[in-house]
């Protein structure tokens, strides 16, 4: 599995561990990242999904 991929499903664990209002905001954010940056760098926009993931994991 690629780097970037491993990313993306670590995103989606954390997404799934979230409280609902966090998930939704999360995946809302993740989704217009991901959808706005579709020309940049695949691994650094999932490395920066990823970093605001484990930041909103932290808070609960």
């Amino acid at each position: 599995m690629t780097k970037t991929k491993q990313l993306m499903k670590n995103s989606y664990q954390i997404l799934n561990s979230l409280t609902p209002d966090n998930g939704k905001f999360f995946f809302d954010l993740m989704s217009y990242l991901r959808t706005k940056g579709f020309l940049k760098n695949a691994l650094s926009l999932e490395l920066k999904i990823n970093e605001i993931a484990n930041d909103l994991k932290s808070l609960i």
